[in-house]
């Protein structure tokens, strides 16, 4: 898609009208617009649950690389369903400002209300000026009889409440979800499992004796990892993605106030991609955070196992993004932005992120074989999602997984299983 989408494809989208490659397009597209983003999340409805799986990638692709207020306070309030607040989740375990932002309405949400003891002492106080010193000593005793009984029963219940315990511990309790605000976990599978759902417009069925219909064209392995995959309620990764994700983490010591070496240690939030992962084409678009007061950017690729030698760089470039040339397939590379600043006297310097101590931008190509085996698959799925999106995350390729059980999970938005997969699959990310 070159343009922006039309009234008549949301429409479309909302009938479930839409061939796959459309969808796959449409996603594609709103996945860099954010204008489209944008309206295609005020077209369409949120009640079902369908929809609400739809829009929640693009929810939580920040511009700005922070929580919005709306989201902190979704946060703190437990209004997040399951796959938000997992995604919200990992964005705090990185990002020092939102979990600051966190505290601080943890803190203003747990402030204790004053007690009965309180409002009554302000009462008594209030009051007991206008009243005769005859009544004042008889009422003083009364109330301070109803005082003790008060605080012994007060204290009695706060005991008994769990989340006054975890008060009293100096511990935050967490937000409790309900049912009216929180869309609910997928309900717990239990033997024998026996589903009925629709892929591709499909009919699939799988029974408590193991018959799996609606996948014959598949080889026999292949149906035998579906149901594997049923069965269990989770999604089968490759190894090489732990392998991907190893290394330092972001500078520690003392917080830097400097913009540039900020952008330069949070790797993960600067490199946006690729980034700890694997890709199936060797020829990759590489997107980056723009560095404020920045006046170019060059992109440099090493190959890790040749003792990092450089095997692409880019010409100055004043976007946030680059199309590298073909690499070779079945290796490992890493790669790195060097900004050039500009001060006002006119003055140079560069700042390359990832910092030294920072994680490395590392990432894979598919080899030879693999990408054979996508392209194979790719053909016998013949428009199914599930049999796909196990395919491509057994070899790495977890965004696009993650599209294909999208997918399912939006042409069956009853089913516990295509959200227990979908749920899966977004933690191992």
């Amino acid at each position: 898609m070159t343009e922006h989408i039309s009234t008549n494809l949301i429409e479309r989208y909302r009938q479930r009208q839409m061939e796959p490659l459309e969808l796959l397009a449409l996603d594609q597209h709103t996945s860099n617009c954010a204008q489209c983003r944008q309206q295609l999340r005020s077209a369409l409805s949120l009640n079902s649950s369908a929809s609400a799986l739809q829009a929640s990638v693009p929810t939580w692709q920040m511009d700005d690389e922070h929580l919005s207020k709306n989201q902190l306070n979704s946060f703190v309030s437990g209004k997040l369903d399951a796959i938000d607040r997992e995604l919200a989740e990992s964005h705090l375990e990185f990002c020092d400002g939102c979990k600051s932002e966190i505290t601080e309405l943890l803190a203003r949400q747990f402030k204790p209300a004053p007690s009965l003891v309180d409002k009554m002492a302000d009462w008594f106080r209030n009051t007991a000026l206008a009243v005769p010193m005859t009544f004042r000593f008889a009422g003083a005793l009364a109330v301070l009889a109803l005082l003790v009984w008060a605080a012994a029963l007060g204290f009695k219940l706060w005991t008994k409440s769990p989340e006054k315990i975890q008060m009293i511990a100096g511990t935050t309790p967490s937000p409790v979800p309900t049912e009216d605000n929180v869309l609910p976990n997928p309900p717990e599978l239990k033997p024998p499992f026996e589903f009925a759902l629709k892929d591709g417009g499909r009919p699939v069925t799988f029974r408590a004796d193991g018959t799996l219909t609606g996948f014959e064209s598949l080889a026999a392995d292949e149906q035998q990892a579906i149901k594997d995959a049923l069965i269990a309620g989770r999604v089968r990764v490759s190894s090489t993605l732990s392998e991907l994700k190893s290394g330092s983490g972001s500078l520690m010591g003392e917080p830097n106030n400097d913009p540039a070496q900020v952008w330069a240690a949070t790797s993960k939030a600067t490199l946006r991609s690729p980034f700890a992962e694997v890709v199936a084409e060797g020829s990759q678009t590489f997107r980056w955070k723009a560095l404020e007061g920045a006046a170019s950017y060059v992109v440099t690729i090493n190959e890790p196992s040749a003792n990092y030698r450089e095997i692409a760089v880019s010409p100055k470039l004043n976007s946030t993004s680059w199309t590298a040339p073909a690499l070779p397939r079945g290796r490992l590379y890493t790669w790195q932005v060097t900004a050039t600043l500009k001060a006002a006297d006119g003055t140079t310097r560069e700042i390359t992120a990832p910092a030294p101590e920072a994680q490395e931008a590392i990432f894979r190509v598919l080899a030879k074989s693999q990408a054979e085996e996508l392209a194979r698959g790719k053909t016998a799925s013949a428009g199914q999602h599930l049999p796909l999106g196990l395919l491509y995350a057994r070899l790495g390729l977890l965004k696009d997984a993650e599209r294909e059980f999208l997918a399912l999970a939006s042409e069956n938005p009853d089913s516990p299983i295509t959200q227990k997969l979908l749920l899966d699959l977004r933690k191992r990310r």
